[in-house]
């Protein structure tokens, strides 16, 4: 007779099992001889196998107590299987013990010990259903590992969520609650403290491509391996951020803070046949905005218009207000040969050629618009001497007139105009050119 466990547990592939069995003749332990060995029968197949399999007989010197181990890490054994060992070979009190099954096991975790509402649960989880192993979710193949489906809408009802997470109501003393929150372990002395969330991509095959991002928010999600059913083709933005109100917080480091690493982008934002950045609304900047460039020769802030396009183009107030007294209410800095603003078309370049260049005229009595005028254009380019301009000056009517400004005159970076006519004020104009 053999004396075992029986069923030996419910184990992880990779595991190492190890149990004892006793084998007992008259009531009496007795050794199993004639080169004992045990075996493995998989649930469904009749063949027999011993990978992974190490047996030792008369354990410890101990007369009839045997030990078995199994390395379930060997490739004989599969998850999700049961398995049966026996005695292959060995006699005891001269008869054979083959076929005798020592131990049962299965490569099936065993699930979390979850604790009934109001049953097993006490003190502070009392009323609480408990998960006491952790939660370990395996998915099938093509399915989902948890799946929770909305309930659907009807014709007073609308649809249900598929996993609604609502956060707790607020107390005449206290704040609500999130409904969903996560946050980052915290740190010691030597370590950072833990971020509260990393989503990131999988790793590409060697041969294949990378992910498109670590994260995509899209109106299609198909596109990127989503279900199609969630689709959208109407206009929707891929995230909003939305203010209400004024937000008063004494302890936001930063609403949004991007920081690159390497060669990367903090931020890169591509349009395609649409705005790259579409603002509707004001755009109000409280405090300092420093734009630096982070190279050499660098600028530190570039608009470049596409064909008929505008570099700026503001309809309506653009308000910067610094928060301090005394700050710049804007600060570009560039970095060494770097400019300041580089503006494709919102400046007077070098050494380009300049149409319709307007300026006034006033009379030197009464200084009104003054009309009728003969006017002398000169120039004065970084300093030099003034010179005649290479146009002469048109009238337009109300006292405007005009010059086209030569290639010439503007082959500067700092250009003083001056017009004079008999009987007018001087119009004294500077202008600085952009390369």
């Amino acid at each position: 007779m053999i004396i075992s466990p029986g069923n030996v547990g419910r184990f992880t592939k990779n595991d190492l099992i190890t149990w004892k069995f006793t084998c007992v003749i008259a009531d009496l332990p007795t050794t199993i001889g004639t080169s004992p060995a045990l075996k493995v029968y998989e649930e469904g197949s009749n063949v027999e196998f011993n990978g992974g399999v190490t047996a030792t007989f008369d354990y410890d010197g101990k007369t009839g107590l045997n030990e078995a181990i199994i390395d379930t890490s060997n490739a004989a054994y599969n998850v999700g299987k049961h398995y049966d060992v026996f005695i292959s070979a060995g006699v005891a009190g001269a008869v054979s013990q083959v076929g005798i099954v020592v131990g049962h096991f299965a490569l099936i975790p065993e699930p979390a010990d979850l604790r009934a509402v109001n049953s097993g649960s006490t003190g502070a989880t009392a009323g609480k259903l408990e998960l006491t192993a952790g939660l370990y979710v395996t998915g099938e193949t093509g399915k989902s590992a948890i799946k929770a489906v909305g309930g659907a809408a009807n014709a007073s009802l609308q649809a249900g969520a598929g996993f609604l997470v609502v956060g707790g109501a607020a107390s005449a003393a206290q704040l609500s609650s999130p409904g969903f929150a996560i946050y980052g372990g915290p740190g010691t002395a030597t370590k950072q403290a833990g971020v509260g969330m990393i989503v990131g991509a999988g790793v590409k095959d060697a041969a294949g491509s990378p992910a498109l991002g670590m994260l995509v928010l899209s109106s299609h999600p198909s596109n990127y391996g989503g279900h199609s059913e969630f689709d959208s083709d109407g206009d929707i933005n891929a995230l909003s951020i939305v203010g209400n109100g004024a937000a008063a917080s004494t302890y936001v480091v930063n609403t949004v803070q991007l920081t690159a690493f390497g060669a990367t982008s903090a931020l890169l934002i591509t349009g395609d046949a649409a705005p790259a950045i579409d603002v509707l609304g004001d755009v109000l900047v409280e405090g300092n905005t420093t734009l630096a460039p982070g190279a050499a020769d660098t600028d530190a802030l570039k608009l470049t218009p596409t064909g008929t396009g505008k570099a700026i183009n503001a309809i309506g107030q653009i308000y910067v207000a610094p928060t301090n007294t005394n700050d710049d209410a804007l600060k570009l800095v560039p970095n060494g040969a770097g400019k300041s603003i580089n503006a494709t078309g919102l400046l007077i370049k070098k050494n380009t050629a300049l149409a319709n260049f307007m300026f006034t005229m006033t009379d030197s009595t009464t200084n009104a618009p003054k009309t009728g005028l003969t006017v002398t254009a000169t120039r004065s380019i970084d300093g030099a001497a003034f010179a005649a301009a290479a146009n002469s000056v048109s009238e337009v009517s109300s006292g405007w007139y005009k010059i086209s400004l030569a290639a010439t005159d503007v082959n500067g970076t700092v250009i003083a105009l001056r017009f004079s006519a008999t009987g007018a004020n001087d119009r004294d104009l500077t202008i600085v050119t952009q390369t």
